[in-house]
């Protein structure tokens, strides 16, 4: 375990330096990944790879984390008892981490809206996440999609896929669907 740890901290530190020559960046992407993939499968937990997580408290950790980040209350309409006793990996964690995230950061710029609400529901298809509000709403073909794509590319290493939802005056929504929900991948 320690071995695979300090291979991943040394390549990590090179990354910088690798990005100048496409080819081998690209192939310690691919190292570094490989490593995590199997340090996750061998069960080692640390800060960066924290192993599964119960989905029930990753719902709950997100909504707050979208009240903290919105700055305003947001409904939360999981079905929890769905989702109690289903395991996620740390990859799932961490992408839709990151996806609540912008979500609710972009809510917070640019929504101006009175409601916004989470959810999470779990059947034998996989995970899908809703976020939504209803304030100003945009034309989805005018505005800069910079944090839209951001999201896709998470949604996309996560093999789901990905709906936005706006126009003018007519709130936003962005819809995630992940046909495969791992248990530590």
């Amino acid at each position: 375990k320690n071995g695979l740890r300090t291979i991943e901290n040394h390549i990590s530190a090179d990354i910088p330096i690798l990005k100048n020559n496409q080819i081998a960046y690209n192939i310690v992407v691919k190292i570094r990944r490989m490593a995590r993939r199997i340090l996750t499968q061998i069960g080692y937990e640390d800060e960066q790879n924290p192993g599964p997580t119960k989905l029930k408290s990753f719902v709950e950790e997100m909504h707050q984390r979208a009240i903290e980040i919105s700055m305003m209350e947001v409904q939360n309409y999981s079905y929890l008892d769905e989702v109690e006793d289903s395991l996620m990996s740390a990859n799932l964690r961490h992408n839709l981490e990151a996806i609540i995230t912008e979500a609710f950061s972009n809510i917070h710029k640019y929504a101006e809206c009175n409601t916004a609400s989470i959810n999470f529901s779990v059947d034998e298809n996989g995970l899908t996440l809703l976020i939504q509000d209803d304030g100003n709403g945009c034309n989805l073909n005018e505005i800069d999609r910079s944090g839209l794509n951001n999201i896709h590319q998470r949604v996309q290493a996560l093999n789901g896929t990905v709906f936005f939802d706006s126009s003018p005056g007519k709130g936003f929504s962005v819809k995630v669907n992940v046909s495969r929900f791992p248990e530590g991948e």
